[in-house]
């Protein structure tokens, strides 16, 4: 009897310790069940693109998304136009041309009433063909060279040369083109009355001319072009001596009018002219 007493209050004890030690700390929480590798691999955030370069807690911002500017396409399109339509010749460095055409050349164009000048001997307009030949350096845009010329007129020719400065336009294959010229200019190998005495008569002066053109590249160092100019030509005529103008006197061809006007070739006089002239060219760049 004493014992089942003793075996019960102990079993009492027991629950109500329980009870007490429930009541005092709770049960734990479920614990939440695995998640898969396709879930977890969305769970967890994207690596940072800088490692582990942190400082303080802070970390540089992300860098920014990779791709082309927006104007790449525009600038490539451009670089691809300009090519198309580059003419594809390179720098030129040296130039040289020869051309031939016509020339008009008038001695008395701006002295109309100096008869004195040519005193019936020698024509004072000229209509002829002619010869023209140029080398020199070029610098991008602009040239620098020589520029001999030669008329072939019925009563005598004419030579010029001098110097020439250039002024060119590339557009693509085409170049038009500006000159200026200057120099030394002469008439020589007369015909006529004049002939049986060579030195009898000399006209020696200067010119400037200003032209323009235009040529065109067939290849890069071959061009074809035409070339149109027009001069402003100031010419002396020194005196002769008595003995050449007693020779001229003596010459069997010579007229009464011509017999007349001999004694004016004892003076000398000046005289401005001008003239014309338009020639095509070919011409090699280096």
């Amino acid at each position: 009897m004493i014992r089942s007493l003793v075996s019960s209050g102990v079993a009492a004890a027991i629950v109500a310790a329980e009870t007490i030690a429930s009541a005092q700390w709770p049960a734990p929480a479920a614990q939440p069940a695995p998640l898969g590798a396709a879930a977890m691999a969305q769970a967890q955030p994207p690596p940072s693109p800088w490692g582990a370069m942190q400082a303080g807690g802070l970390a540089p911002p992300p860098p920014m998304p990779a791709g082309p500017p927006a104007t790449a396409g525009k600038t490539e399109e451009q670089l691809d136009k300009s090519k198309k339509q580059s003419s594809g010749r390179g720098l030129e460095w040296l130039w040289v041309n020869v051309g031939g055409g016509y020339e008009h050349l008038g001695l008395r164009t701006f002295n109309p009433k100096n008869e004195a000048f040519a005193a019936g001997f020698v024509s004072t307009t000229g209509n002829g063909g002619m010869l023209s030949g140029g080398l020199g350096a070029r610098l991008l845009f602009l040239t620098i060279g020589a520029r001999g010329r030669i008329a072939f007129f019925d009563s005598y020719n004419r030579i010029s040369l001098g110097p020439e400065l250039g002024f060119r336009f590339p557009l693509g294959n085409l170049e038009p083109h500006a000159d200026l010229g200057f120099g030394w200019t002469g008439l020589g190998s007369f015909n006529g009355t004049v002939a049986g005495d060579a030195g009898a008569i000399t006209m020696r002066g200067v010119y400037a001319r200003v032209g323009g053109g235009l040529d065109y590249y067939l290849t890069p160092v071959f061009s074809v072009g035409f070339d149109a100019s027009v001069e402003l030509v100031h010419l002396s005529r020194p005196g002769i001596s008595s003995a050449q103008i007693e020779s001229i006197k003596a010459l069997p061809t010579l007229t009464a009018a011509e017999r007349a006007n001999v004694d004016l070739l004892g003076t000398g006089v000046t005289s401005n002219g001008g003239a014309f002239s338009a020639t095509g060219q070919l011409g090699l760049h280096f």
